[in-house]
């Protein structure tokens, strides 16, 4: 299984002219995984924040269900309902 999204370390950047943005450390400048919404789409500065920390995260996440899935101390439960979520993470 393989990460489709956008590749290299994906950062939480703060304001960038008043929005903040997710992106990624590849290329020159860094692609934009998504931004913050107009303040009338969104209810608050707080979640915003949360939902961006969350998607930025989201590479390191991938790779840890990977290495999960690898373990022998888990249960056969356990690797299966790592493995629907991994197809679901991988599927287009």
């Amino acid at each position: 299984m393989e990460f489709k999204g956008t590749k290299g370390k994906w950062n939480l950047d703060g304001y960038k002219d008043d929005l903040y943005l997710v992106s990624s450390d590849c290329g020159e400048q860094g692609n934009i995984i998504c931004l913050k919404p107009d303040d009338d789409a969104i209810a608050s500065q707080e979640k915003w924040i949360a939902n961006a920390q969350l998607i930025a995260s989201a590479p390191e996440m991938f790779e840890m269900l990977k290495d999960l899935l690898n373990s022998e101390s888990l249960s056969l439960r356990a690797k299966t309902n790592i493995e629907q979520l991994l197809t679901k993470i991988t599927t287009l």
